[in-house]
């Protein structure tokens, strides 16, 4: 949806807030320094305060693996001296029974593992947290995050303007126009979708081209008063900053009709269905000729060679379909 919105849009100047005092750091080097000594990467970042969390984290998670590896040690002792036969030697826990000492054991050497190992997730933590943050410290978490959409031509020199290419403009603009309107009196909203993205595409190609500004401003009015229906709110806005006033003398756009026909058009060509190639013919070429540019089509030559075509299929203008076998 983003995108079908911009259509509207010949040339914009988006102005968004940011703060352009943002240091970008490199996410790879705050993962390096991280990786080699934990809380480096966030020296890199510049997030100190950091520092003292993690090596005090250390700190902590240290002092319970040694209480844990002391208290394992004691009751593995006890449980020694509980089962030799060496009078000399004192079980410190005389309460405590040997299944007892055992679990006690256990429980103890546990707590110890899973604290090592939560060591090794805690390193992680370390990194990952230093590589989000210089992925994330370029973003603006300004709470004034607005956004400003000016829409404008390019000044272009009508002396060093193609005629081709302002005629190519108003014959696809009255074709769009056309499209637009016959989808929409047959409901085909999501045809003419697919009609804005065509336009799209075709205006960021032509944009750059030599035009002359009186026809390509005629071309964009005509195009944002067929949007009207669908996005109101930024047709009126790019109307206004035009000086287009769009309640005054608002009437959906005349076609020519006789810059409906082309003199060329696109035919595509499949073999079994998929398709291999798209020739640009004559306008109401037939089956014979376009048979013709087929066969002597080198790219199309390798899927036809030692085969035999046993059907076709031809829609004039659009397609050509060959079966083989």
């Amino acid at each position: 949806m983003k995108k079908i919105i911009f259509l509207i849009i010949l040339s914009s100047h988006l102005g968004i807030c940011q703060n352009e005092n943002i240091k970008i750091f490199n996410p790879k080097k705050a993962t390096r320094l991280s990786a080699i000594v934990p809380g480096l990467g966030q020296v890199y970042n510049k997030q100190y305060w950091k520092i003292p969390v993690i090596y005090g984290g250390y700190a902590v998670i240290g002092h319970y693996i040694k209480f844990n590896n002391d208290m394992y040690h004691e009751f593995k002792n006890a449980l020694t001296y509980e089962i030799d036969d060496d009078a000399s030697t004192i079980n410190p826990f005389p309460n405590f029974s040997r299944n007892s000492l055992e679990r006690n054991m256990d429980f103890w050497r546990r707590n110890r593992d899973v604290l090592i190992i939560f060591t090794g997730v805690y390193y992680l933590l370390n990194i990952v947290d230093a590589h989000i943050f210089a992925h994330l410290n370029e973003f603006d978490i300004n709470n004034d995050l607005s956004l400003e959409i000016k829409p404008s031509i390019n000044k272009i020199n009508s002396k060093d303007s193609d005629e081709s290419n302002n005629k190519a403009l108003e014959t696809f603009t009255n074709q769009f126009v056309e499209k637009v309107t016959t989808n929409l009196e047959k409901f085909r909203y999501n045809v003419i979708i697919a009609n804005f993205y065509e336009m799209y595409n075709f205006l960021s190609k032509e944009i750059n081209k030599p035009l002359n500004i009186s026809s390509l401003k005629e071309s964009y009015v005509k195009i944002l008063k067929t949007m009207m229906p669908f996005t109101p709110h930024f047709t009126s806005e790019c109307l206004n900053e035009l000086s287009e006033d769009p309640l005054k003398d608002l009437h959906w756009p005349k076609i020519d009709k006789n810059l409906l026909q082309t003199k060329k058009v696109n035919i595509v060509v499949q073999i079994n269905g998929k398709k291999r190639e798209v020739l640009n013919l004559e306008n109401n070429i037939s089956e014979k000729e376009v048979m013709n540019i087929v066969l002597k089509n080198n790219k199309l030559n390798k899927f036809l060679e030692e085969k035999k075509i046993s059907k076709k299929i031809f829609v004039q203008n659009r397609l050509i379909n060959l079966i083989v076998n």
